[in-house]
């Protein structure tokens, strides 16, 4: 079966998308450390979207009329009951990994978005389980639509990638704080992007993550 994959098309269509943002917000007035951190995000995301969605099988969707028992049929596909592996020796190796990709996965995210969108740091806990949230709801509707699983639906993927959402923010929590430390005690004047990194960090001082 054909399938579109993420490279070269959709991904380029991506970064033509970046550029005229970068424009747009250039425009409003953004800084240049902004843009970059913006741009490091939207990639990152592209990259998200790829592991997520992508590929997509290069077939017609399934005719409308079909559309309500394609719904039934991936709702039944659905995995609802959290860590409920079943046996230790399949826990011990695919899952081991697949428990790890998916929260490595979205610890970027924790970790950049909050340069993107400072005032989001007292809301993480909701990102984190939109985020979780709209990666399976994607994947859903895709079953729905192909009517066929193209991806597995599961509720720990969920937990996962929400917590690797929240680590991320722990760690950017970490590390805006220890870059302040540097700077105070070598008495650093930060510049350009070190001074945004700060600047932003200051407004996280006394975090709350829901």
């Amino acid at each position: 079966m054909r399938r579109l994959e993420l490279f070269p098309y959709p991904f380029m269509l991506g970064l033509g998308i970046l550029v005229i943002l970068i424009i747009i917000l250039r425009l409003a007035k953004k800084s240049w450390p902004y843009l970059f951190f913006f741009s490091i995000f939207w990639i990152y995301s592209l990259f998200l979207v790829g592991l997520v969605v992508f590929p997509i099988p290069l077939v017609a969707p399934i005719h409308i009329d079909k559309l309500g028992i394609s719904f039934q049929s991936a709702l039944s596909e659905i995995h609802l009951i959290p860590h409920n592996y079943r046996d230790f020796d399949h826990f011990s190796t695919y899952t081991t990994f697949e428990i790890l990709a998916n929260v490595l996965l979205t610890i970027p995210f924790g970790f950049g978005i909050l340069w993107v969108w400072p005032s989001l740091s007292n809301k993480m806990l909701l990102v984190a389980l939109l985020l979780g949230l709209f990666n399976e709801t994607a994947q859903f509707v895709l079953t729905v639509i192909w009517g066929f699983n193209i991806r597995v639906v599961d509720i720990n993927d969920v937990i996962l990638n929400s917590t690797g959402v929240l680590i991320g923010y722990i760690l950017f929590l970490i590390f805006t704080w220890s870059l302040r430390r540097i700077i105070k005690v070598f008495r650093i004047e930060p510049g350009g992007i070190m001074k945004y990194i700060v600047e932003t960090g200051k407004k996280h001082k006394n975090p709350q993550i829901g």
